[in-house]
């Protein structure tokens, strides 16, 4: 990852971190958004949960986890000529996607 995609990173980082200026009152107003744990986890929480869907797609023969993942793969890697780090994070999602498609 060079610098310039470490720098988009980071201000995806701190927009995570900032407070919104809304006021709610609903339960997720429990849980702060400084509270966010780290990128990594976010990203690797996010691709179990396209991994989760994947797999009901292929189980109600809407569509196989090996198609999803293998589009999604294209689409990583189109996205990753605009938007290196957003191809980067695709890309992860990709793969988890067709290691679930592998043991199905």
């Amino acid at each position: 990852m060079d610098r310039e995609d470490r720098d988009r990173l980071d201000i995806f980082r701190r927009k995570l971190v900032e407070k919104p200026n809304v006021s709610n009152t609903g339960p997720a107003d429990r849980f702060s958004i400084d509270d966010a744990v780290d990128l990594t986890a976010l990203i690797a929480a996010q691709g179990k949960l396209v991994a989760m869907f994947a797999m009901l797609l292929d189980r109600e023969r809407i569509l196989k986890a090996s198609e999803l993942g293998n589009m999604l793969a294209t689409i990583a890697t189109i996205t990753a000529q605009e938007t290196p780090a957003e191809g980067e994070i695709l890309a992860i999602w990709a793969a988890g996607v067709q290691d679930v498609a592998a043991g199905l």
